[in-house]
């Protein structure tokens, strides 16, 4: 798969740019305030592509950005646009790399064959019946760990086609603000023995001053 992924990186780097249309990747979060012990989602999404026409995406290589003092990823979750993302499919190849603090790589290349047009092997499904103009790509998910406003950014290594050529493209990057937390926590176990025993005490107390005012 290493060199499944280095020919086709190679390959898009080699072939000419199609840049017939203005395409653009954004980051879009769940939402742009949270607090502190929530989590959130961020979708990966492209637009500018062919409505199921052409250009169509093949391969991506980018990487996401964050602030890893504010913000932990916890999960990745890879769309199914470029094919089935479950290896048994063998429909697309795929690479998650997070071994560097507060950046998440991703990388897929498709094996799915454009459209029945201009096909080779002709085995379904094609990448032009699975992408509209706008999809996702991924969907990474964070915790909250630290009150901040945290910059997402995202750097594009490797954009290209269905046929290997490269696809000029416009990122977006975008922002989420975590608040401190504002629950109030509950009393422990002991605080609530000791206001019981308030509570019968002021109470037998009573008791016994009704039963002296009797006497």
């Amino acid at each position: 798969m290493k060199f499944l992924r280095e020919l086709v990186c190679g390959a898009v780097l080699f072939t000419g740019t199609f840049t017939v249309q203005a395409i653009t990747l954004s980051l879009n979060p769940s939402t742009s305030i949270t607090t502190v012990g929530s989590p959130i989602s961020m979708d990966l999404v492209i637009s500018g592509l062919g409505d199921h026409v052409a250009p169509s995406l093949g391969t991506f290589d980018l990487e996401v950005s964050f602030d890893a003092a504010l913000f932990s990823l916890t999960n990745v979750n890879f769309a199914s646009n470029l094919g089935d993302p479950n290896p048994a499919a063998n429909e697309t190849d795929i690479t998650l790399d997070t071994s560097t603090t507060g950046v998440a790589k991703l990388y897929e290349v498709s094996l799915l064959e454009a459209n029945v047009t201009t096909c080779f092997f002709c085995v379904p499904p094609y990448l032009e019946d699975l992408q509209s103009s706008t999809f996702t790509l991924a969907s990474l998910s964070f915790n909250s760990i630290a009150p901040g406003n945290g910059i997402f950014g995202m750097t594009i290594n490797t954009l290209g086609d269905a046929f290997a050529n490269s696809l000029t493209a416009n990122s977006q990057g975008t922002s989420v603000t975590a608040n401190p937390s504002t629950s109030v926590p509950e009393p422990n176990s002991l605080a609530l023995c000791v206001l019981g025993l308030l509570v019968m005490g002021f109470g037998f107390k009573c008791e016994l001053w009704s039963d002296r005012q009797r006497l």
